[in-house]
């Protein structure tokens, strides 16, 4: 697939799904819904409700996907429409971007919003008509028919679709699942772009680590409890006691072939800074808290993922997309929550431990890490330096101003906390010049200027650090994770389910 069928196939869907909305309206008064979406390298097309109707919902929604005709009015309106949504990309909050960045580095079939814009300034009408007439002249059907239905009536579903599509078959080599791209072992590389918002404040930072193949239970189940003990103290950390942003998370982030755990931080303070402060939170924070965790606590941290994992789905829509995502993953791996729950019962708190130390722990020579640094074009809030700080021990107290040189000891301040705490303290010294406070705080703007932090460069952050300077040619450079393939062959869902 290219951008320009990528950009082909989601106007396409729009075209559907636009020609189907007179239909909606009779389809929900029967108790009936539908949606037509792209998905990965085709289109999917779901269908829910009533069973009696079923069938008859989706041979309209199949025959419209089928027989579709293009009209030039709707596709110029449709066309500007996704132009705009394409735009407004520039518009999402950091934090989505920098997430977003995260996927497309290691996806190898992913295009950035402006290669889309470019391909969809170029495409016409036509184009369109010659790519769904080239779409729908070799499908594979992949079905799940779940609920009041019998298999009978399932076989027939996926008959009616392959029959009103009458299509030819790809080949075997064809329905090869998509693949991630892999981060290198011992790797530190960093993204930096600016938020394309320029109106925008806040900066983010997505910190990910690579740690194994999504594939091997051992690996993801060790790495789902990691995940799950290090939730509350990422969030604790870093929202609530650093207060760097309303915006903390961490999870465990699964593609292709690849799983790995992130951190994501949104703030008004510089990417730089916030990285170095997850580094801290690794180093200072997690690392003691695994260390000196108790058998107890790790127990109840183990039992309660255990519990999550065999916890009941508490509706059909959250059985069936389930189901579906391992269907369209290719894994077929429909047993892995309960399997997952298996392993969770044997992994020791060591296995954890041995995880982060050789996986996510700054000091690893093998971990495989990419950030991705979005700053905000308005200058974010910077640190005042130890250099900047001994500079302005010295100017307070030519002023008389008392200061303990104990002010030098711990974390570079935010330059907005020292302006802050000085502001406050000129004002509680008896008798002291307005003129002399408003110089010295002055003083403290120089001051930040002259002497900046060591840790807002990207040197600061490590003399491994290979900053990516080409997306294209690093994505090229990256090895390519094994396709997914069935865990197991399933002949019979009736029999194995």
């Amino acid at each position: 697939m290219t951008p320009k069928h990528n950009v082909a196939s989601r106007l396409y869907v729009d075209l559907v799904r636009d020609s189907l909305t007179e239909f909606a309206y009779d389809a929900d008064l029967a108790g009936l819904a539908y949606d037509v979406n792209i998905h990965a390298e085709g289109i999917s097309v779901v269908v829910s409700g009533y069973n009696e109707k079923l069938v008859v919902l989706l041979k309209v929604v199949l025959d419209k996907v089928k027989q579709l005709e293009v009209q030039e009015d709707r596709f110029n309106v449709l066309k500007e429409q996704l132009r705009q949504e394409y735009e407004n990309m520039a518009m999402d909050q950091p934090y989505h971007t920098s997430d977003y960045y995260a996927r497309y580095l290691l996806s190898p079939k992913a295009w950035t919003p402006a290669e889309k814009l470019a391909e969809l300034d170029a495409l016409r009408s036509e184009d369109v008509r010659l790519h769904i007439r080239e779409f729908l002249s070799r499908t594979y059907v992949q079905a799940l028919v779940h609920g009041n239905l019998r298999k009978d009536e399932a076989t027939n579903i996926v008959k009616l679709a392959e029959d009103t599509l009458d299509s030819r078959a790809l080949t075997s080599s064809e329905l090869i699942s998509d693949r991630s791209l892999l981060l290198p072992s011992s790797s530190n590389y960093v993204l930096q772009l600016d938020v394309p918002n320029k109106n925008d404040v806040n900066s983010a930072l997505t910190y990910y680590l690579e740690i194994g193949d999504i594939a091997d239970p051992r690996t993801r189940s060790i790495l789902g409890l990691f995940a799950h003990i290090a939730n509350e103290p990422a969030f604790n950390q870093l929202r609530t006691v650093e207060q760097l942003g309303y915006i903390v998370s961490s999870s465990s982030w699964g593609s292709t072939g690849s799983i790995g755990w992130r951190v994501v931080v949104q703030s008004e303070k510089d990417p730089i800074y916030l990285e170095h402060r997850v580094n801290r939170f690794f180093t200072d924070t997690l690392g003691p808290l695994l260390e000196n965790m108790s058998e107890d606590e790790f127990e109840q941290k183990r039992r309660s993922l255990i519990q999550k994992k065999l916890e009941k789905f508490k509706n059909l829509g959250d059985e069936t997309n389930s189901f579906w995502t391992h269907i369209t993953s290719g894994y077929h791996d429909f047993m892995r929550r309960a399997v997952d729950a298996e392993i969770l019962s044997k992994v020791t708190k060591k296995d954890v431990i041995d995880l982060f130390n050789r996986a996510i722990h700054p000091s690893s020579t093998t971990r495989a890490k990419i950030s991705i640094q979005l700053k905000s074009q308005i200058a974010p809030a910077t640190t005042f330096s130890k250099e900047a700080s001994r500079r302005l021990i010295e100017a307070l107290r030519q002023k008389g101003v008392p200061v303990d040189d104990s002010a030098l000891e711990g974390d570079e301040p935010l330059l907005s906390g020292v302006r802050q705490f000085w502001t406050e303290q000129f004002k509680s010294i008896p008798d002291f010049e307005e003129a002399s406070a408003q110089e010295l705080l002055q003083t403290i703007d120089r001051l930040a200027k002259e002497y900046p932090s060591a840790d807002s460069t990207l040197e600061s952050l490590g003399s491994d650090v290979l900053p990516v300077r080409d997306m294209a040619m690093f994505k090229a450079g990256l090895a390519v994770s094994k396709a997914a393939t069935p865990v197991e062959i399933y002949s019979d869902l009736d029999a194995k389910l």
